[in-house]
């Protein structure tokens, strides 16, 4: 062998080891291969509802693999729509007010197709804290009310996403070592919160609910994680997956040398939130019929009674679904979830800190493998005509998961985003789908203000001045105020000795933006 040669060998086997030690052999994964960059985004919005609410602020910064920043940070600011009631608690914690985003902000449309096309760049994994449950939520309703896919960008073009704050869970709970985590004193419960976390690990965070400075305490956070528990960070980002996440779930009866309790999952959540942390071990059932991005199980911290007794009796009026029968979970394995074998606990202890009784729930899947076939049937049952998809408020603004447009529809939006802003509205469009008409002058109306003439115009006032009244809130959301409330309210702060300057500058100007839409509208104040 010449020295050429043995050079040649020894150089490819030191890259190999080191992509083992720092990677854990995820390159090797074909999803992870497709990774190119990480963009990690933060929202700040007028309130709590992705449906009802509005976007104030986004803001993101693109690395590479590494972490190494790419470009420079993006920061955009969204006008709200005229027919808008912001929430008063969202302003007074991130101190922006409407006023300020219609002053320096740009049209909804023109904001969220910008950020569309930042997230849809190739291979762009998407990455936020508590984004699939908030951010995430907020991009696809957005995009919704703008004619535009709510869901390519998460998934097209080798993109996908992932969420900071489970993979913080999973650490937590499964390999918590070399971070520290802070606790609730009164219950015991870890605090997971990004202020609180980066405070107890000493990160920098100097203006938490400004979005570019959550955006920097994130990366800090999933920086701390891969460099304390690379292996783990390295888990997550295969099995975020939905196609590795899938293997995981085993529904299959047990046999030969496969134990049932060799089946179970471990899955972290705040709805199982404990002094011992955020998992529950659970036993996979089976998958949704009617929706293969589903799967059931049954977790194992409860008692099998009641779902026993549902597959004797069979199917009652007192359940609609198979997540009211007790212990029965549904995981949605395309939302990034952190999912993992129970061989994840290597030691006896780990079952102990983490509140499970290991005799008593491998004893509980035993009983459940044995009727796995009748509990299937049972959820079978269920599911067989569906159960998604369905919206509880009869407005198209909240109707986004009322199921998919149709092909025609689909070729409609596309006209509308293609046509000049001065034609919009007098398009002619048939849809299939009618809610699709009453969403167009919405769009253009919101958007485009200064394009709106004669009756349209009238019919866009009538609705901004019903909004401002309080007669057009669903009843479902809780939040039927009107503009005179919310001027109270912001009345008595501005007058109260114990308020901020801060907080009396930030209801002066929200009154102020109030008072502009209501005169536009003929509305006294």
């Amino acid at each position: 062998m010449s020295k050429q040669f043995y050079d040649c060998v020894l150089l490819w086997y030191h890259i190999f080891m080191e992509n083992v030690k720092n990677n854990g052999y995820q390159e090797s994964d074909p999803y992870v291969r497709k990774i190119k960059t990480f963009l990690w985004y933060d929202l700040e919005t007028f309130g709590i509802s992705p449906a009802k609410d509005r976007i104030a602020q986004f803001a993101c910064i693109r690395t590479d693999k590494d972490f190494n920043e790419i470009g420079e940070p993006v920061v955009l600011y969204c006008k709200p729509p005229y027919d808008y009631l912001p929430s008063l608690e969202a302003i007074y914690k991130t101190g922006i007010t409407p006023l300020k985003t219609a002053k320096t902000g740009i049209p909804e449309d023109e904001f969220i197709t910008k950020i569309n096309d930042i997230f849809s760049e190739a291979g762009t994994c998407i990455c936020g804290y508590n984004s699939t449950a908030f951010d995430d939520e907020f991009i696809r309703y957005s995009l919704y009310r703008n004619f535009i896919d709510p869901y390519k960008w998460s998934w097209d073009n080798n993109c996908s996403t992932m969420d900071v704050l489970t993979l913080v869970r999973a650490c937590h709970d499964l390999r918590p070592d070399g971070i520290r985590w802070p606790v609730n004193p009164e219950t015991g419960n870890p605090i997971l919160k990004l202020e609180e976390l980066t405070r107890a690990n000493g990160i920098e965070h100097l203006n938490a609910h400004d979005a570019l400075s959550d955006v920097r305490a994130t990366i800090a956070i999933a920086r701390l994680i891969r460099e304390r528990q690379p292996r783990l960070f390295n888990f997550y980002l295969k099995y975020k997956f939905k196609n590795n996440a899938e293997k995981l779930f085993d529904t299959g009866k047990a046999s030969g040398e496969r134990k049932p309790e060799d089946k179970i999952v471990l899955y972290q959540s705040f709805v199982f939130t404990s002094p011992h942390g955020n998992s529950a071990m659970l036993f996979p059932l089976c998958r949704d019929s009617s929706d293969r991005n589903n799967f059931y199980c049954f977790n194992l911290g409860t008692n099998t009674i009641g779902l026993l007794k549902a597959v004797k009796n069979g199917a009652s009026s007192e359940i609609g679904r198979p997540e009211d029968i007790p212990g029965i979970v549904k995981l949605r394995i395309n939302k990034a979830l952190f999912i993992s074998p129970v061989s994840i606990l290597t030691k006896d202890e780990d079952y102990g800190r983490l509140g499970f009784d290991k005799v008593v729930f491998f004893n509980r899947a035993k009983k459940l493998e044995k009727n796995l076939d009748e509990i299937s049937a049972l959820i079978g049952r269920f599911t067989k005509n569906g159960g998604e998809g369905k919206t509880y408020l009869d407005d198209p603004d909240y109707s986004l998961y009322e199921g998919f447009p149709s092909r025609i529809d689909e070729g409609l939006f596309t006209v509308i985003r293609n046509a000049p802003l001065s034609e919009r509205l007098s398009l002619h469009l048939v849809f299939e789908n009618p809610k699709y008409n009453e969403m167009l002058f919405r769009y253009v109306c919101r958007s485009y203000p200064g394009y709106v003439k004669n009756e349209n115009l009238e019919r866009w006032k009538k609705r901004i001045k019903d909004v401002f009244l309080g007669c057009l809130v669903p009843e479902e959301l809780n939040s039927k105020k009107s503009v005179y409330d919310l001027r109270a309210e912001l009345n008595a702060q501005i007058g109260n000795p114990s308020s901020s300057e801060r907080d009396k500058n930030v209801c002066a100007e929200t009154r102020e933006y109030l008072d502009k839409i209501c005169a536009y509208v003929g509305i006294e104040v």
